[in-house]
Formats: structure tokens, sequence, C-alpha cells
């Protein structure tokens, strides 16, 4: 609803006239040329609380914005400001009246001086405000096309919170929609959800409470190989640990780190369940070598190559140590890779006790004395 359309309304005894004055007058435009009718000449206009110049660019007349500001934003913008109205320096530029293009011949730019309007105008820019939101109102309602505020306030509603506030508007839109839509509440939906969010590797696992160790027999339990007397552990359903990496060359500190995959743990968990710990455990980071010049897609060819053999030709077991050799070849090492005036190369192994090896004295358990210098 427009200030006119309001002043129709009042009563015919009180004065709608405005009471222009001249309040600023715009000379030439950038590059010396005077606003004409003409096609393609500079030319201003006023509406909608905003003042347009061609060439320039659109100045909105929003407080705090006064007429002296307006001013020298346009000298600022190559405009030539011949006049501003001394005892308007610090009017509103809000108090501007419409005015359509190609402008005044004069240049001049009109405000208005009348207590009524300076009241109207007030509500008229109110109104005008409430028809831009509802206008908005559609496009901002889904998560695809709104933005800013918007955004926030639907992500608050369906219990997705921007990461940080330097997360975009496209990136949040899309993890707002793929969150929502996403399976949740259990280990496996809990976990792909916090290495999206991460970017490291993580792991939900329910915990396994021991029984007690040292159970209370009684003279009730006979040595008959009736009962298991080894402890053994449950895993005990609601209760569960998230186990993610932790990036050692990020810029997070462990205890923010923790935080925020616990607050993500808790939007994200089942009713009824509950998260005892968080564990860091080894991250994914990747250090690639220089590339070679010749090629610039950022990862080195090293050209090593790896292998290892154990031979046990006894038919029964031999009481001298078993040997084990590793071979490691350095290919053709080229700027890309280590320094080529090295001749050695540090092989460091251990011994995996995985139930291959048995404990009846023919094989020693030796480590052999830390790494071992592998000439090449």
């Amino acid at each position: 609803m427009t200030i006119e359309t309001l002043l129709a309304r009042v009563h015919r005894a009180l004065s709608t006239d405005p009471a222009a004055f001249v309040a600023l007058r715009l000379g030439k435009a950038p590059g010396g040329v005077l606003p004409g009718a003409l096609p393609g000449a500079p030319h201003y206009a006023v509406h909608g609380a905003t003042l347009r110049l061609s060439p320039g660019g659109d100045i909105p007349l929003d407080p705090p914005l006064t007429l002296a500001d307006l001013a020298a934003a346009c000298a600022a913008r190559g405009w030539e400001v011949l006049d501003l109205a001394p005892h308007a320096r610090d009017r509103g530029a809000i108090a501007l009246l419409d005015q359509p293009a190609p402008g005044r011949p004069d240049g001049a730019l009109l405000a208005h001086d009348s207590l009524l309007w300076a009241t109207f105008a007030a509500f008229a820019n109110g109104l005008a405000g409430l028809a831009a939101a509802a206008r908005a109102a559609p496009v901002q309602l889904s998560a695809t096309t709104a933005e800013g505020f918007w955004l926030d306030e639907l992500g608050r509603q369906y219990g997705v919170p921007r990461l940080d506030a330097a997360e975009p508007d496209d990136t949040y839109a899309r993890r707002l929609v793929e969150e929502v839509l996403r399976p949740r509440s259990n280990n496996i939906a809990m976990a792909a959800i916090i290495t999206g969010v991460t970017g490291q590797r993580a792991h939900v696992r329910d915990v396994p409470l021991w029984r007690d160790p040292f159970p209370d027999h009684s003279g009730r339990a006979l040595y008959d190989g009736a009962h298991v007397h080894n402890g053994s552990a449950v895993r005990v359903h609601g209760l569960f640990d998230v186990e993610v990496g932790f990036d050692l060359l990020g810029s997070d500190n462990p205890q923010r780190f923790a935080a925020r995959t616990r607050a993500q743990v808790e939007r994200l968990r089942a009713a009824g369940t509950l998260l005892r710990d968080v564990l860091a455990i080894a991250s994914g980071i990747a250090d690639p070598a220089r590339p070679s010049p010749n090629d610039p897609s950022g990862v080195a060819d090293l050209g090593l190559a790896g292998s290892a053999t154990l031979t046990d030709a006894h038919a029964t077991p031999p009481t001298d140590p078993i040997s084990m050799d590793a071979v490691f070849d350095l290919a053709s090492p080229g700027p890309a890779a280590a320094d080529p005036g090295a001749t050695s190369l540090t092989a460091t192994w251990t011994h995996r006790l995985d139930g291959a090896w048995r404990l009846d004295g023919n094989k020693p358990l030796a480590g052999g004395g830390g790494p071992q210098p592998v000439a090449f």
C-alpha cells in the first residue's frame, strides 16, 4: 500500500500537501554527461525507498541514511552534487518523494516537509515491507531455495543446525535435505553421518559390559566341564561408544572436536539410547610426495616395490631359528622421490601372534633387535 493510498483515506479537513522542497540537486553523471530522456542517456529515479542511478546502481534510502550521506554516496559513484539544502542535511533520506525516470530536467530531488506525510510514510514503508515478505515467503519456506535467516529457521525446525557461521547456504541447504531424508538412530547410519560431517572414518559400537571375573561358586559349580569359568561380556543395547578419527594436522582442538561429535550424536540417537564416550582413533591423513615437474597431477610415483619370503624346507621342526627375508627396491628414483644420494633404506616389521605360531618351543619368538638397515 502506497502513501498516496493511505492519504486518500484521511479526513478532508487535513491537508495532504507534501510541502515539497528541493533536498539536493544532481548535475553531470559519470563521464561528464548531463542526464536526459534520450535512449542511453544517464538518468535517475526514486521509487520504493530506493534511489536508482544509471550509471551508478541503486542506493537504499532506509534509515539511518541521511540526505548528507546520500549526497556523499552519489558523489562517490561519480555523480555531481550541485547543492544540498542546509536545513535538511541531517533529515532522513527516506523523506525523498517518488520520482519517475529520467528525473527532473534541473536534476532536483524533492523531499516532503509535512508532518502528516512523515507519519503516513512510516506506515506505508512498513506495509510495503510486509508485502515484500509475503511475496518472498513461498520461496523462503523451501529448503532448496531459502537463504540466510530463513534457511537457519528451517534448519532449527528440522533439528539440523548450521555447522558454523561460515557454512555457505548452498552447502547447508543440500546437507539439510540429505540429513532429513537419510536413515538415522542405528549404529551404521550414525557413523555414516558423523563421517560426512567430520571427514574422518567413524564407528558406533555397542558397549560390552564384562561380567564378574571372580564368580562366587559356593560349592555349587563342579569343575566337570558343564560351566565356563572364563570371563565373558554382553553387548548392551542402547549404550554405545563412538570412535572417530581426529586430524592432528587440522585446526580443531580435541576438546572442541569431541564436543562437536557429541552434539551430532545427541541429535541423531534414538530415544532410550545413551552415548557413553567419544574415542579418538587414527585419522585419514594423506601426505603425497612432491610431484614430478613433468607430471602436474600432484601425486608422485616413487616406484617402490616390496616382497617378503618365508623359507622352511624342513620336514620336521628344526632347532635353528626360522629366517624371513624382506627385499625392497626403489626403482629409478627421480626428483619426485627421496634424496637421490641416499644409499640405504630402513625397514621395520613386527611378528603378529595371530594363532599361526605354536608355543611348543620349536619356533623362537624373537623380534630381531629392532630396525635393520637394508641396502639397495
